[in-house]
């Protein structure tokens, strides 16, 4: 039995988390200011990826799905080596829950590919300093994106309202538990007691999503790897995605859709493991029951009644009399 709960209900966790990376990144030296920034890699699968642009945004506050602000003060591409450093060029000041994404950029083949994009959910811009290192693949851009699908409409819209701000904060938190994004691996930690996070599921979407990303690109019925994808993730009746976050987006909010050729994707040699076995009924990513454990949410947690009377009426029984 998964876990219930409403669409913005989501479980919480502790603090975000810290520090790692892909391989070498234990010379990194811990940042002490939310200004002074934070460095990274963007990875396709294994696969460094150059040339990437990079943006760090605050969450809209016009509404669910409302337009991010952008906090780079200058243009950031990665090196050869898929590193980045944000360093001085960025400020908290109006800043709430913060995200970065990576776009275009050459992931090892013969061009770059204007179709890849990807993202890390890195929770509040005031807790920054705390976080020397960040690896953004395609593990914590489906977790970014399956935590915070019900507040978002694009890789530059994601938002709340003044109401459920809180909501959304907790859908960042959602995230982190789902993929540690310092070390760009599944699970995260703080993952609530009694839940566990379906690593493998993860893995294989991540897997499906890396056939794209390690590419070219291309467009839908092209028969590529990314068109392929964007057509299995096209709702009825709706315009197909264009890159590999929407492509996600869709299948955030249509889960069960094409699910058997999705998972005929997931490439023989895996970036990503472990894997599924065999194909899953959908690609809902939500924290599922540890074994033996039965978890009940309730939403909303009580109900309050209004005082009312409640009136009594007596009447004469019949008797029978011989």
């Amino acid at each position: 039995m998964t876990p219930v709960r409403s669409l913005k209900l989501i479980f919480p966790m502790a603090a975000l988390l810290l520090l790692g990376g892909c391989g070498t990144q234990a010379s990194h030296q811990v940042v002490s200011s939310p200004l002074a920034g934070i460095s990274g890699q963007v990875h396709g699968g294994q696969q460094p990826v150059a040339g990437a642009t990079i943006q760090l945004y605050t969450v809209g506050t016009g509404g669910d799905g409302s337009a991010s602000t952008p906090l780079l003060t200058a243009t950031v591409t990665t090196d050869a080596n898929g590193s980045f450093n944000l360093a001085g060029l960025y400020s908290c000041t109006s800043a709430t829950q913060v995200y970065l994404t990576a776009t275009g950029g050459n992931p090892g083949v013969s061009q770059n590919n204007p179709n890849l994009a990807l993202m890390a959910a890195l929770g509040p811009c005031s807790s920054l300093a705390s976080i020397p290192f960040v690896v953004v693949n395609e593990l914590t851009t489906v977790a970014g994106v399956s935590a915070l699908a019900p507040y978002m409409t694009s890789l530059s819209a994601i938002g709340s309202g003044t109401s459920d701000a809180a909501a959304l904060a907790t859908a960042f938190e959602l995230s982190s538990e789902f993929v540690n994004f310092s070390t760009g691996t599944t699970p995260g930690l703080n993952v609530p007691s009694g839940l566990t996070v379906p690593a493998a599921e993860i893995n294989t979407l991540g897997d499906i999503v890396a056939t794209c990303i390690n590419s070219i690109g291309g467009t839908t019925g092209d028969n590529t790897n990314c068109g392929n994808l964007f057509s299995l993730t096209t709702p009825a009746n709706a315009t197909a995605p264009t890159n590999t976050i929407a492509a996600l987006l869709d299948l955030a909010n249509n889960p069960a859709l094409n699910t058997p050729a999705l998972y005929a994707m997931t490439p023989p040699t895996a970036p990503f493991q472990p894997t599924l076995s065999i194909a899953p009924p959908d690609f809902r990513i939500r924290l599922i029951p540890a074994s033996g454990t039965t978890v009940l949410q309730i939403t909303p947690s009580s109900i309050a009644f209004p005082n009312t009377a409640i009136g009594f009426t007596s009447a004469a029984q019949p008797h029978d009399y011989e």
